[in-house]
């Protein structure tokens, strides 16, 4: 397995992570904050974007901040 690859865009504040550069990819939104990228003929990851990395990175009192992801419950029986 190929380590993943990590992209940081700062003037974007977008963190990249690719597991197969340059592979097309379907994405899918499971948050406000979080795309994941499939290759949906072989139902297999290819990336995952988060967007304002900043607020996601950022630890409150009790940890991390937590974010559900609400897009997974509205997916379409095709992916």
């Amino acid at each position: 397995m190929t380590k993943p690859i990590f992209n940081y865009d700062e003037m974007s504040d977008t963190l990249y992570v690719s597991f197969a550069p340059g592979e097309k990819a379907t994405g899918i939104e499971l948050s406000d904050h979080i795309l994941l990228r499939i290759n949906k003929r072989e139902r297999r990851a290819i990336g995952l974007t988060f967007l304002d990395y900043s607020l996601l990175a950022q630890k409150t009192k009790v940890g991390p901040h937590s974010f559900p992801l609400t897009g997974l419950a509205e997916l379409s029986d095709e992916l």
